[in-house]
Parts: C-alpha cells; structure tokens; sequence
C-alpha cells in the first residue's frame, strides 16, 4: 500500500493552515535553537578558562588601583606559582572617537598567563620593545593593524592616572606579534603592551600602581581558599583586595549577574511546549475532519500500525521541517557581527549553532510530532469503521 499520496493530499489540504504551522513550528525551534546553542556557548567559554587562575583587585576605588609592592609578597604565599601585574591604558584610538584599551603586563605574566599561545619568544620580544604591543588576530582585524604598524593611544588631560610625565597624553605604540584568539578574551580581542614602559612614562605622582595582579596556584581545588588568604591578608591595609578565581570570573562576566544557562533552557521549553500544543491540536482537528477518510482505510485493510504511521508522519513532516528551517535561522541570527549587537548585549557570549543543535533539534521533533499524534491515535484506534463510515461518528 502506497502512503505519500495519502500524506501529501492530507498536507496540502490546507495550504494556509499548513503554511502557518510551518511558520510557527520554524519560529519555536529557531528560538530553542539559538538558546541552546548560547546556553552551549557559555558552558564552552567558561569550561575553556583555567580553573588554577586567580584574578586580584582592588576592594574599593581608588586612584591609582593597588601597589605593585604586593606582587612579590603573593607570589611568596603557600600555593602560588606565579604572579603578574596587569595595568590598563584607556583611551582613544589614532585621535577617533574608537575607545581602546590596552592592557599592559610585567614579566610575571611569563607564567601566570602560561595558558595563552604566547612563546617565550613573544614575550621576549614584548618587554624588549618598549613600545611594542602584542595584538590578537580579532583585535587586529577590527582596527586594521598589521605586525609592524604603529598606533597612537589618546587618553586626554583628565585622565590624572594615565598622564605622561612629559605632559604629553598620546602614547605610541608598535605591533610586534599578531596573536591567536582565546575564548576567555571576549569578542574584541585584547591588546598586550609593556608595563614597564608605560610606568616609566608616567607621571611621578600615578607609578608603583596596577590595576591588579593574576596569579597562577599550584592545585586549582585550593584557588578558593587562595583567594580567601589573600584578602584576609590585606583586609586591614590602606588597599583590601578582592580576590577571585578565573573561573568564577568568567561566569559573572557571560551571565552577566543571571544564568543564561537556565533562562535559555526555560525559554527553549516553553517554545518546545507551544510547539507540542500546536501539532497536537492540528493533528486532532485533521483527524476529527477526515473521520470517515479513516475508516474507510481501515475497511480497505489498512491495519492499526499503518494507520498510526500515517499519522505521525503527517505531524513529523511539518516538525522536521520546521527544525532544519528553525535551526538555520538560528545560525544565521548568531552570525550577526559583533558590531551590529547592541551595547547591552556585549557581554553576552556570542552563540555557536553547531550540528549537535541540530540533531537535538530533529530528535525533539520526532519527540513532538509523536507526543501531537497519540491522542488523535487513541481516536482512531477506538474508531467504529461502520459507524464512521456511515458518517455516524464525528
């Protein structure tokens, strides 16, 4: 017995109204689509931080940050491998109203960034260069820069910490190495320059500051109580810090104080159940409708399993499709550049759609198309052939 014909008149009886459930049932799994692949996303990106990292800042504002005199007594406390000093410079790219920012480092980075696709070449031939900034692949591609370019950071006379003690608020800088990206360094890329060059720089008044340190520890089960010790040892000093793991960090900044792990997840279901709700009423007014349809083909010989079959694959085409049209939509909405996301999103990860959301997707699908299909099922299987067929049943 031949069943496409069957399935293909009872698909397009109704253009509009299947055109319509395709519509919706696209839409739902677009959006379970694309939350998954951003709950995946941020499970990746924190997953890729190293949990043995710590990040040491300070309490409180201040000035000028923390003093660079606390590098060595961390780096002197029981578990710790290594520590590095980081400083930001801040200010405008070539004179434009582009913010930039460039992150300068010590040498204790050598080992408390050890994770980073930095050789010791590279970091040689940072610190060697005063100048010099090491660049990621992304962040050079966003402001057009090449190795070898030279770029000039503005940061403006208010800027008191970042004043030059010439008096000069332009600072010069030239590429030394384009760097791979990391997943931990966000969506802009990173800029690594000399701290040691900027120091010397600096007015009298703003050096022996960082912004804060990174340290590497030994054991990554003890990074808590690492960063416990260390803020227990400065709690009463002119500067407290406020010391937290890589890891930790990473989550505050990609949930961004909520979990989008468990907001997606929510979101994505209530689209799957809307989903349910809406195959299932259509698959049971098409039933309803074609009643007499129904027994005639049971008359005909058509066994209950092939009726059945029938059905579901009436309600799994609809949803098959709507998962692979779903889903792409889904990718082609997470590869929306970065620039054109609004700044309030910018700490959002950017979404991945990859294969495995589309099998789940196609899974759930046959999932729902059996759960729309198993009351009207029960219907049928219940079904009076000689009372329906003399239209007696409705």
């Amino acid at each position: 017995m031949k069943y496409w014909p069957l399935i293909r008149s009872a698909l397009l009886r109704r253009p509009a109204e299947a055109v319509l459930i395709l519509l919706a049932v696209t839409t739902g799994f677009a959006l379970f689509g694309f939350m998954i692949a951003l709950a995946a996303t941020e499970t990746r990106v924190v997953d890729a931080v190293r949990a043995d990292r710590l990040y040491v800042n300070a309490r409180f504002e201040t000035r000028y940050g923390l003093p660079i005199a606390l590098e060595e007594q961390i780096r002197s406390i029981d578990g710790v491998t290594g520590v590095g000093a980081f400083r930001w410079l801040n200010g405008r790219y070539n004179d434009s109203r582009h913010g930039l920012g460039v992150n300068t480092v010590d040498e204790g980075m050598r080992i408390s960034m050890a994770e980073a696709r930095i050789s010791q070449a590279q970091w040689s031939g940072l610190f060697a260069a005063g100048t010099g900034v090491l660049i990621t692949k992304r962040a050079a591609a966003n402001l057009g820069l090449r190795r070898g370019d030279v770029f000039h950071l503005s940061t403006g006379a208010r800027q008191v910490r970042d004043v030059r003690d010439d008096g000069n608020t332009s600072w010069a800088f030239q590429v030394v190495e384009v760097l791979p990206d990391l997943p931990d360094w966000g969506e802009g890329g990173l800029i690594l320059g000399n701290y040691r060059y900027t120091e010397n720089a600096r007015s009298r008044a703003s050096r022996g500051y960082v912004d804060g340190f990174r340290v590497a520890v030994q054991d990554p089960k003890r990074a808590a109580s690492i960063a416990r010790q260390i803020d227990h040892r400065y709690a009463n000093s002119g500067t407290p810090t406020l010391s937290i793991p890589a890891r930790a960090a990473a989550e505050a900044m990609v949930r961004t104080g909520v979990s989008l792990a468990s907001m997606t997840w929510g979101i994505g279901t209530t689209g799957l159940f809307m989903i349910v709700f809406l195959t299932g009423n259509s698959i049971a007014q098409s039933v309803r409708r074609r009643i007499p349809e129904f027994a005639t083909l049971k008359a005909m010989g058509y066994t209950d399993s092939g009726v059945m079959w029938l059905v579901w694959v009436e309600a799994a085409i609809p949803c098959c499709v709507g998962a692979i049209v779903g889903t792409g939509f889904a990718a082609l909405f997470a590869a929306v550049p970065q620039r054109y996301i609004p700044q309030a999103l910018a700490s959002v990860p950017h979404a991945t759609v990859t294969m495995a959301t589309l099998e789940w997707a196609l899974a759930l699908a046959l999932l729902i198309a059996f759960a729309g299909s198993v009351m009207p099922v029960l219907l049928l299987r219940r079904l009076d052939v000689a009372a329906a067929i003399n239209g007696r049943v409705r």
